[in-house]
Formats: C-alpha cells, sequence, structure tokens
C-alpha cells in the first residue's frame, strides 16, 4: 500500500521491520524501481540486472514464472527509488554496488557529476569504463572534438578497423596509440617480429611478450619460448608447453604453413601483374595458354566423321553450361586490369602495404580508373590484402562520390565515377 501512495521511505522502513521479524511476501510484485534503471540509460548500457529475466525454457515451452522478491530486495528498491528523486546518487551508487550491480552504480555517478555541474569529468568517467559510444557523444555535445576524436579512434580499434583509427591516433598526436594499431595490423599479417617491437614501443610489455611467442612458434624454437615465459614469470605456461611439447609443435607446424600459403598468394598476384607482359612478348604461348585453360565440356565437341552426325556440334555435358557473357567479360576486364597496372608501378613498391591506408586508397582508385569494373575478388588478388581491409575503401569512395558500382554480393563491380 506504502509503495502505491509513492511514500517509498516509509515502506522501506516497513520492509526492513518485515525482514527483521522473518515475513516474506508470498505473491509475485514488480519492484518500483527507479524509471531510469529499467531500460538502457545509454548505448552500450543495459537495464538493471535484477530485472533481466531467465530466457525461455524450450523443454516446458514457457516463460518461466514470476519471482517472488524477498523483504530485503523490496526495502532496497524503495530505498532507491526515494535515494534518486531526492538526488542522493552517491547513496543510490553504493546501494547498486551492494546489489552487484555496477552499470548501475555508474549511471548513479554520471548523474551526480552531471548534476554538480562538472558533464566533463562525467565524459571522462564514461570513457574510463569502456562506454566509448556514450562518451563520444558526451564530448561532442560539450564541443570537446579532440577527445570526441579519441572516443573514435578507440571505437575503431576495438572493431577491428585498425588503419582508419590509426589515422586518427596520428592526427592526435597520440604515438601509444599508433604504435599500437600498428602492432596489430603486424598481427594480423603474421609479421610477429615487427608487432613485438611495435607493442613494446607502445608499452604494451604482455602483448609484446605474446607478439614474441608467436614468433618463436612460427620458427618452431620451442626452447626460447619457454626461457621467455619463465623469464616474465608466466611459468604454468611454460609448464604446459613442457607437458605437451607435441602439440605446440605442429601448432607451429601449422603456423608455418599458413605463412608459406600468406607469401604464395602475395606471389600469385605479383605474377598476375606480370603475365599480360609477357603476353605481349609471346603472344602465341599466352593463346595456347588460355585454349588449354578451356574445358572441353564448355568449348563445345565437334563429332568426328563417319558416326551419321557430320559437323553437328554436341551439346555441352549437363551441369556444366556454356561461359555467359558476363563471366568471359570479367575475365577479359581482369587481364586489362593487370595489363594497365602493370604498366605504372606504384610510389610504395609493387604492393600497397595496410601500415599505408593512403597507398592502399590510390592504388584502389587507380585500379577502379581503369574502367573495366573489377569485383573485390579482383582487386583482392590484385592487392594481395584481404577482402575485409578493402570493403571500408570501397564503401568510402563510394560514399565520396569517386566511384559508382554495379550488380550485387560478389559480382558487385566497380567503376569510375562520371
Amino acid at each position: 500500500m506504502l509503495e502505491h501512495l509513492e511514500e517509498f521511505e516509509t515502506a522501506a522502513e516497513a520492509w526492513q521491520k518485515a525482514e527483521e521479524a522473518g515475513q516474506q511476501p508470498r505473491h509475485p510484485r514488480p519492484l518500483c524501481l527507479p524509471e531510469a534503471a529499467t531500460d538502457g540509460w545509454a548505448r552500450g548500457a543495459s537495464a538493471a540486472q535484477i530485472l533481466i529475466r531467465p530466457p525461455y525454457d524450450p523443454r516446458t515451452r514457457r516463460l518461466p514464472p514470476e519471482p517472488v522478491w524477498s523483504s530485503r530486495l523490496r526495502g532496497l528498491a524503495c530505498t532507491l527509488r526515494a535515494a534518486e528523486e531526492s538526488g542522493d546518487y552517491e547513496l543510490a551508487a553504493r546501494i547498486w554496488s551492494r546489489l552487484d550491480d555496477p552499470g548501475q552504480a555508474l549511471r548513479c555517478r554520471v548523474t551526480a557529476l552531471r548534476a554538480a555541474g562538472t558533464p566533463e569529468k562525467a565524459a571522462a568517467l564514461l570513457e574510463l569504463e569502456g562506454l566509448l559510444p556514450a562518451a563520444r557523444a558526451a564530448f561532442r555535445d560539450l564541443g570537446l572534438q579532440h577527445d570526441a576524436d579519441r572516443c573514435e579512434a578507440a571505437i575503431l580499434e576495438r572493431r577491428g578497423r585498425l588503419a582508419e583509427a590509426c589515422r586518427i591516433f596520428e592526427r592526435l598526436d597520440n604515438t601509444a596509440g599508433v604504435l599500437r594499431c600498428r602492432g596489430k595490423l603486424h598481427l594480423e599479417l603474421q609479421e610477429y617480429a615487427a608487432a613485438a617491437a611495435a607493442f613494446e614501443a607502445a608499452g604494451e610489455k604482455k602483448a609484446a611478450v605474446d607478439a614474441q611467442l608467436l614468433d618463436l612458434q612460427l620458427h618452431g624454437d620451442m626452447e626460447r619460448a619457454v626461457k621467455l615465459l619463465q623469464a616474465h614469470g608466466r611459468k604454468r605456461a611454460a609448464e604446459r608447453i613442457l607437458r605437451r611439447p607435441t602439440a605446440w609443435l605442429k601448432k607451429a607446424a601449422r603456423m608455418a604453413a599458413e605463412a608459406r600459403l600468406r607469401e604464395q598468394r602475395r606471389q600469385r598476384g605479383l605474377n598476375k601483374m606480370a603475365e599480360p607482359q609477357q603476353a605481349d612478348l609471346f603472344p602465341a604461348a599466352g593463346e595456347q595458354r588460355r585454349r588449354r585453360s578451356r574445358p572441353a565440356s564448355r568449348a563445345g565437341i565437334t563429332r568426328p566423321a563417319g558416326d551419321g552426325m557430320q559437323g553437328v556440334r554436341s551439346r555441352p555435358a549437363r551441369g556444366n553450361p556454356q561461359p555467359s557473357a558476363d563471366r568471359r567479360m570479367g575475365f577479359d576486364a581482369l587481364q586489362r586490369v593487370t595489363m594497365a597496372m602493370a604498366a605504372t608501378e606504384p610510389p610504395d613498391g609493387p604492393l600497397p602495404s595496410l601500415l599505408d591506408p593512403a597507398s592502399l586508397e590510390r592504388w584502389v582508385q587507380g585500379l577502379i580508373d581503369t574502367g573495366v569494373g573489377p569485383t573485390c575478388t579482383d582487386l583482392e588478388a590484385l592487392t594481395g590484402v584481404y577482402s575485409h581491409h578493402l570493403s571500408p575503401i570501397l564503401k568510402r569512395l563510394h560514399w565520396q562520390g569517386r566511384i559508382t558500382k554495379t550488380g550485387r554480393t560478389r559480382g558487385m563491380r566497380y567503376w569510375p565515377a562520371e
């Protein structure tokens, strides 16, 4: 009754007396929590943990029953409601901490800082606790663009868009952030020694040791890996390696095989650029190679004389249709792209690097400006860079109006803007 009358302080005292007398509620009723606790109060934050119900049970095909809250919890809920309505957010934060809900405790601390007239401290607290989208929005509302860009770079780094994050960190003169992003890029490229050096310069000691371990495992040097772990006080990890050396060496062999495949893939990209030049020097050999690469079932077979079907062209085998005009055009377009790019070598070497996003963007723009409509797979083969690194560049170029696109999914082709 007192809760319905919104006399929360008196209700909290009544629930405390009921708890002391050993009286507990018998029927399920919702808690009278503050309205801000019933929904996500910021981007990336959730409602109060006590309100999250168990999921649907497929065995019983029904939702779990409504919980019957104890007198203690109902008294704490009334105290929370009274404290937040009166503006005592420090008390509310302490109660949320007793309920093991750090998200709601953070909400109360942020609200207290904003009420005290220090919104910049509230935004810094959001950034410190890892709610980067909310912190970015708070800094932008305050006009602190430098801090908002720092949050934006951290968000991009968390999402794996390391090249863009590296550019923002460079603009902000954040050397540690630049080195950390470069170390992660080196890890993606399996350049573990360079990654270890970048992490060491950025002050990331643990990440530097992990990269050194990967480099030692890539070369199969188990003895040095164990010594490195022991030198940094990671004795349990060293004992795991010594306990199962065969598994460690098998993983080392697998890593070496993947590194060789990646190097072969890069070499194939260079070879594709060199094939048009070889075709110009030896046109007969190039034509003979194209004839050998075409399957007989697709090219069509003329029956021999004497079987009653002289000169009649047979159908291709079922399941192997004739190559469409689009596929032939795509092959010819790829040949023209490689020929155009082989004539002009980029300034940064034969292949672009993820560590130089501007060079990679210029390379991709040059490929598309040839006007032959390469696909993302074609660009991946020509640059030696994975497609998930090329997709953000292509989206940015399309958003800026520098390129256009046609088709869908894997068949999407990119063209220069008119």
